[in-house]
This record gives structure tokens, sequence and C-alpha cells, in this order.
């Protein structure tokens, strides 16, 4: 299967936005965790406080975006091999989940 770009990557970045906001694990999950920090007095909500965890927080998304892009040729490449062997990498990963579990389990 060979994959084609389209052209124009400013219809790749719309897909790309609209993709990433319907991820709703996310919310949950950082709601949650700065409500803990919160309740913990690590994460202070007051005013120069919320605005460095805002850039800081774009920041990365933005680093980690751009560090994807950087690597998405080879990640294109490697993807026909996750493709074709999914099944094996999948059963593979929760063996391991199982057999961490079991041992966690009964003689931890």
């Amino acid at each position: 299967m060979q994959f084609q770009l389209k052209e124009g990557g400013n219809q790749s970045y719309w897909a790309g936005l609209t993709m990433a906001s319907m991820n709703m694990l996310a919310i949950p999950f950082f709601l949650g965790y700065s409500t803990i920090l919160e309740a913990k007095d690590i994460l202070q909500t007051q005013a120069p406080h919320n605005w460095f965890f805002a850039l800081g927080a774009m920041a990365g998304a933005f680093l980690l975006f751009a560090i994807y892009v950087s690597f998405a040729g080879i990640i294109q490449k490697r993807i026909q091999f996750v493709a074709r062997n999914i099944n094996y990498i999948l059963s593979l990963l929760f063996l391991v989940l199982a057999l961490s579990t079991i041992y966690n389990t009964f003689f931890a």
C-alpha cells in the first residue's frame, strides 16, 4: 500500500487539528490531574502562574508537533511495517500486560 501526499499542507493541518480536538480522553485526564495538583498546593492558579502554565503547554505542544513533522518521512516509511504486523504487535503488548498483571496480583 502506497500513501500519496496531497498538495497543499493547509488542509492537512486542519484535518490534524480537527482530529486532535476530538480526543476526549485528554480533557478529563488533565482536568482531574490539575484538580489533584491544585488540591495539594502544587499547582498555583493565581495570575502570573496560570499564564506561565498556558505558555508552557503551548510551547510543549508546538515542540511535540514540530518534532512529529520533522520525523514524518521516517514514520511514513515505518508505518507500512506496523500495518503489516499490527496483530503481532498488539498481541505481544497484551501478553506483556497480562503477565505483568498476573505477577502483580499473585506475587507482589
